[in-house]
């Protein structure tokens, strides 16, 4: 007993130790990653969807569902110096119901004619989310103002306090799920593999240029991600631990994601396949056949999904007579469109390029999820065997529902939603790596000191190369993320 106390006080002072330097590790990383995306404080932001999303917020808080819509929506200004170099621009919402809105006719004018419709076709969590953001932060209740500059970045050379009066409350938004994903990217790496791996996987979020871009945008893609990697989380936890209540949770998360963007709902067929691979070899009756298809997990999964998201697929199938309602001239909007931009989008490589090759040049080390594959596959032998879910093969079951439904895609941010699965998968190889790694039975860089001091070389590397393209898509504005097609 003498001997083993101080031995057991060392090592518990030791893992304080070790648990304290991790938090400070991730501390550093959620203040860098705020950092890298605090230029949305000075940029503009009415433009293209960002100016729909912050009129469909003002159209919510003054109208209600009913009033869900682009119809109406007109622009107002209000300049802040006599050259107009400073501008505020608002919604003004138009009272005659015979008024279209300057913003309908505007987007007729590009030959885009989609939006005009009696309710709008995306959900509305995101500007709900804006709406309330407003009530909390904007010292004008009245009026949903964000910034307007014809010289762009030169907004932060003057009076930049005003900005932040004027659209903090708009900009906070995204930027606030943006940090909370890379913190929810630190929480799945540790919870399926370890604290090394959940620190690598924040670090590849803080600096993934597709997060960088998409965070000082008016978009809902963050907001669709977080959700998106909560529920995963959650999910994951479920069946870990068997406990219900977190399939319940997990659709909830899930059901909120939908709200953000109808892809949040690709989730759902992951987790059923696992589910189903998972449960498969205990199918031994018709009725056993039964209970795996229409498994009592997945049955309170859902119930959590349609609980947050079934009002909403409810009042489109109402008014539209479809839950999956896409308006029928969105064919047109690509026939007829003038801006340019669904020119620019067939242009491009389909998404099996862009989210492998494309990937690799803009964050070389969060392609390193390739290499997990072959334990991936491993897996597979045993899986239907096994009780016990394995996080590798978790991982990549729902890497691979997204993949499979956006595979024709070419917009890099839409597979925002599996960056931090790709991250942690990521992070679990760099982690590897640093403990050393065998080619046949000679381990390569024995000294775990060369290989430690390796991995920061190649990390601060593809730091500086990855987060140079994201600030730089940022404060161009670009909508479109060209490199390398």
């Amino acid at each position: 007993m003498k001997l083993t106390f101080p031995i057991q006080l060392f090592s518990s002072i030791k893992s304080k130790k070790k648990t304290i330097f991790f938090y400070f590790l991730l501390t550093i990383i959620l203040l860098s990653a705020l950092w890298l995306r605090s230029t949305t404080f000075w940029l503009p932001h009415w433009v293209g969807d960002q100016s729909q999303y912050i009129s469909l917020a003002d159209k919510l808080d003054k109208q209600g569902i009913k009033g869900f819509n682009l119809q109406g929506v007109n622009v107002g200004f209000i300049d802040f110096d006599p050259k107009k170099i400073i501008r505020i621009v608002y919604p003004v919402i138009s009272d005659d119901p015979n008024d279209k809105g300057q913003m309908l006719r505007t987007l007729e004018q590009a030959g885009i004619t989609y939006y005009d419709q009696p309710f709008y076709h995306k959900p509305y969590g995101f500007p709900g989310v804006l709406m309330f953001s407003h009530e909390i932060f904007a010292p004008n209740k009245e009026m949903y103002t964000v910034v307007h500059c014809i010289f762009g970045t030169y907004v932060k050379t003057i009076r930049p306090e005003m900005f932040l009066k004027c659209q903090f409350w708009v900009v906070i938004v995204p930027l606030f799920f943006s940090i909370g994903l890379v913190f929810l990217s630190y929480l799945l790496g540790n919870i399926i593999f370890s604290r090394e791996a959940g620190i690598y996987a924040a670090f590849l979020m803080a600096i993934n240029p597709i997060d960088i871009m998409t965070s000082q945008k008016i978009w809902a893609d963050d907001m669709l991600a977080f959700f998106v990697c909560l529920a995963v989380i959650l999910f994951f936890k479920a069946i870990r631990s068997d406990k219900k209540i977190f399939f319940l949770l997990s659709g909830l998360a899930c059901g909120v994601s939908v709200l953000a963007k109808q892809t949040g709902g690709y989730l759902v067929f992951g987790i059923y396949l696992l589910l189903l691979l998972n449960g498969v070899k205990r199918v031994k009756s018709f009725g056993s056949f039964m209970g795996l298809i229409f498994d009592s997990r997945f049955l309170l999964f859902l119930v959590g999904l349609f609980l947050m998201c079934g009002h909403w697929f409810y009042t489109i199938y109402k008014i539209y007579g479809n839950p999956l309602y896409i308006p029928g001239s969105v064919a047109e909007g690509f026939a007829n469109d003038m801006t340019g931009w669904f020119k620019a989008l067939r242009s491009r490589p389909p998404g099996y390029i862009l989210f492998t090759v494309g990937l690799t040049y803009l964050c070389p080390l969060l392609s390193l999820y390739f290499l997990s594959l072959k334990e991936f596959f491993m897996k597979i032998k045993c899986f239907i065997k096994e009780k016990e879910v394995s996080g590798i093969l978790f991982l990549w079951i729902i890497l691979l529902t997204f993949f499979l439904f956006l595979i024709k895609n070419n917009e890099y941010r839409r597979i925002l939603p599996v960056f931090p699965i790709m991250a942690v998968l990521s992070g679990y190889i760099l982690e590897k790596t640093r403990k050393g790694w065998m080619i046949g039975k000679v381990k390569i860089f024995s000294d775990h000191r060369v290989r430690t001091v390796l991995i920061l070389l190649i990390c601060s590397i593809c730091m500086i190369w990855s987060t140079s393209i994201g600030i730089d898509a940022a404060i161009t504005r670009v909508s479109l993320l060209k490199k390398p097609f």
